[in-house]
């Protein structure tokens, strides 16, 4: 996208339970897959058009095209979640900003500002949460409590990975040096 505000480059598409579909947003999907985009379907595919006259048969038949494309097809996923969501990014060979494992109730957010990098991390749960991080940017971090502005602690980041403990409800800053 080119605006005067800001420019965006996407490099993946995702259609979500779509059912019913116009022959021009799917002539985009295909033309985005075909320039080098990656196009994820999700809960339904298309199979009806949303324009009188196309028969389903067409739009069922551009769909599979592109799911049977020999390179970079269009993926499925029937029911999606975090974890096949995530899988098929990381098939596309997208490495994740940030990627969490042993806390369910752990949110986050990251931004780039220039060179530095803010992530902001929240525990949702009632329950204290440790969960093991594992960070695209290697940089050494400070955290930050985002009640006072203090940073209370100094992150080793050397490999990416690190262990974030939070109480219930807490949340926290971290911005790169």
């Amino acid at each position: 996208m080119n605006n005067k505000v800001k420019h965006q480059h996407f490099n993946v598409l995702i259609l979500a339970g779509i059912k019913c579909i116009s022959p021009k947003s799917l002539e985009n999907a295909e033309r985005f897959r075909k320039n080098g985009g990656h196009v994820i379907f999700t809960t339904a595919l298309p199979s009806q058009s949303a324009v009188f006259g196309v028969e389903p048969a067409e739009i069922e038949r551009r769909v599979s095209a592109m799911l049977s494309a020999g390179k970079r097809p269009a993926v499925f996923i029937k029911h999606p979640d975090k974890h096949n969501i995530a899988a098929a990014l990381e098939s596309f060979g997208f490495v994740p900003d940030i990627s969490v494992s042993g806390a369910d109730e752990l949110r986050h957010i990251h931004r780039i500002c220039g060179k530095t990098h803010i992530y902001y991390f929240a525990n949702i749960g009632p329950e204290a949460i440790s969960a093991n991080l594992k960070l695209r940017d290697k940089s050494a971090l400070k955290a930050y409590n985002p009640h006072t502005g203090l940073t209370d602690r100094v992150l080793s980041n050397a490999d990416g990975s690190l262990t974030l403990t939070l109480a219930p409800y807490e949340s926290l800053f971290m911005v790169s040096e």
